[in-house]
């Protein structure tokens, strides 16, 4: 009798751990910026009236409209308060539990990543220190548990000389799932304002490390506000990433693509991260990429149908779509945060939060 529940015992705790789940998101919070001044970074607009270095830093912005939003913007305290707020309130989705890895776009500095881990409750935090001429950085949010821990971190130099100007580094945090070994690439690539030299310059740099993590057995996930377009050619994404050498698979093409996934699953969604106001366009910025090994069926998987693009309600505006067969639908696009002051304000980013689940 001991024998039999002994054994009942491990079939019942080893079916909770083949049946447990862990969540990534990535989230684009646009221009989430501390109140203090960091040298060498163009980061005026986002300092508080009064700020020493705030006037001067203005006048010298040559685009006249970008001098004249940094002259208006007085971002002190209460407005950063309110934005950090906002992403919060975006992040916790309306009661959901938080994501497990929680990776960020956007953000300016470690001060900021403490206190949305603070105010979220997330115990680790990474974050890069770029080159950005803004200042802003990548960084991700991690809860560590039975199943989730973090092996290493590792920021990934872009060479400037590559570039038409400094951007982002990559990400790269190790972590061990379920007792096997991922690696995730958190990314911010150079906008549309830079050639697609340099989105193909970035792509070439992260496919190295997938190559090497897969010849090593390892997982890989390719996550952030990677800036491409489907019309460029050769594209960053489908000719390096996907098509290559490392076969990346884009885990929003194959949720949309999947026939056994319904319909009306893929209406609940918005039908993309980001909205162009012109041409009334749904651009594909914010990706998952995943390896081969973690679409298998075999061992850490992903789960397809949990793929989620979340709009929240209060942070999000009406609107209609179309989908793949032509048929409309009401959904929600992004609104961008506007503050108007004594702790009131609309929207709290241009993108919505991208996310999905890999069962263990």
């Amino acid at each position: 009798m001991y024998k039999l529940i002994c054994s009942l015992l491990i079939a019942f705790f080893s079916l909770n751990l083949s049946a447990s789940t862990l969540e990534i998101m990535s989230y684009n919070v646009e221009n989430l910026f501390d109140t203090y001044h960091d040298e060498h970074h163009n980061d005026f607009e986002y300092l508080p009236f009064g700020h020493p270095a705030k006037e001067e830093g203005c006048r010298n912005i040559e685009n006249s409209y970008y001098r004249g939003k940094c002259f208006r913007n007085n971002w002190d305290m209460m407005q950063f308060n309110t934005k950090l707020r906002t992403i919060v309130d975006v992040v916790r989705r309306e009661g959901r539990e938080l994501p497990d890895v929680l990776a960020l776009v956007e953000v300016e500095s470690r001060k900021v990543m403490e206190a949305l881990a603070d105010e979220l409750g997330y115990e680790h935090f990474y974050i890069t220190d770029g080159q950005d001429e803004r200042g802003i950085n990548v960084g991700v949010l991690v809860n560590v548990s039975a199943q989730l821990s973090v092996i290493s971190y590792e920021e990934i130099q872009l060479n400037s000389s590559r570039l038409k100007k400094p951007t982002r580094n990559v990400l790269e945090v190790t972590l061990k799932i379920g007792g096997e070994v991922l690696k995730i690439y958190i990314n911010h690539w150079p906008s549309q304002n830079n050639p697609t030299s340099d989105r193909i310059y970035a792509a070439e740099m992260v496919r190295k490390k997938v190559i090497k993590n897969s010849e090593n057995g390892y997982h890989s996930m390719v996550v952030g506000d990677l800036n491409v377009k489907s019309s460029e050619s050769p594209n960053p994404i489908e000719n390096i990433l996907v098509n290559g050498a490392s076969k990346m698979i884009d885990v929003e093409s194959e949720f949309r693509e999947d026939p056994t996934i319904s319909e009306q699953l893929k209406r609940s969604i918005p039908p993309s991260s980001y909205y162009y106001k012109r041409g009334n366009d749904w651009t594909h910025l914010d990706r998952i990429l995943v390896s081969p090994s973690l679409l298998n069926g075999v061992g850490t998987d992903v789960e397809l149908e949990s793929f989620d693009i979340f709009a929240h309600s209060d942070y999000s505006t009406p609107t209609r779509a179309r989908d793949d067969r032509g048929v409309n639908y009401d959904t929600h696009k992004p609104l961008r945060f506007n503050y108007h002051g004594n702790g009131r304000s609309e929207g709290a980013s241009d993108h919505f939060p991208v996310s999905v689940k890999l069962s263990l």
